[in-house]
């Protein structure tokens, strides 16, 4: 009885799960476009945000969905796009993520630190937040061994347990039998603050401020109130179940 109990706890707790937003991070499509480019091709059920390759500096954010702000930090910091060219989708067996690892935007020039903020959350629930860091270039060797982390922190909002820090990693194009495994993504997990608000902070160990995002994705968690009811239930039903 306890094996099903705990398939079926896992079960809810995956349904009880809800996606936020799902965010695509690619190259415009030319540098007067803010469409994503040829070779960048958007995550179905992904939100795109695109920058310039030869953005201007004065590129401190990029689009994106109301109530998520996404800032390149420091003075002087600025998004690049990067892609195209060496650049492509990356087949991962066992995700449905292929076309985020494909390309990315770039922070440079400021402090090394990337700033999301969220608004319109719910103050009752707990969020999972997570990044991706991926070049799949084939010409950028110095990615492939995840050179730099990228550490997560919470600057408003409260943490939940423990943050995971992430990698720049270099799994290119061209790579065979690659697995979600394989990427080291930035995840942390956090409740709001009263007022609905949060704020994740990325930071770059790259001694040059350098720090890749290919995507993002905020998903909110269950509340431990209502796991526990679900248990209770699970567990009711089980028990009818067995006496019948």
């Amino acid at each position: 009885m306890w094996l099903a109990l705990a398939a079926l706890v896992a079960a809810e707790g995956v349904a009880g799960a809800a996606v936020v937003y799902r965010i695509d991070f690619e190259r415009t499509l030319s540098e007067s476009s803010g469409s994503p480019g040829t070779s960048a091709i958007t995550q179905s059920g992904w939100t795109s945000s695109a920058a310039n390759n030869n953005a201007p500096t004065t590129t401190t954010t990029v689009p994106t969905p109301a109530g998520v702000t996404v800032t390149a930090g420091g003075a002087g910091g600025y998004f690049q796009g990067r892609g195209g060219g060496t650049w492509g989708t990356v087949s991962v067996t066992d995700a449905d993520w292929d076309d985020v690892v494909g390309d990315t935007i770039a922070a440079r020039g400021g402090d090394g630190t990337v700033t999301i903020s969220f608004t319109g959350l719910n103050t009752a629930l707990d969020y999972t937040f997570t990044a991706w860091h991926n070049v799949s270039a084939t010409d950028s060797p110095s990615f492939s061994a995840g050179f730099y982390t990228i550490t997560p922190t919470i600057t408003t909002g409260t943490l939940v347990g423990l943050a995971t820090a992430g990698a720049a990693s270099n799994i290119d194009k061209n790579a065979i039998g690659v697995v979600a495994a394989d990427f080291s993504n930035s995840v942390i997990t956090f409740t709001p603050d009263g007022s609905g608000n949060a704020t994740v902070l990325l930071t770059s160990a790259s001694a040059s401020q350098f720090l890749t995002l290919g995507g993002m994705e905020l998903v909110s968690v269950p509340e431990p109130s209502s796991m526990v009811l679900m248990l209770g239930g699970t567990m009711v039903a089980l028990v009818r179940r067995r006496r019948s």
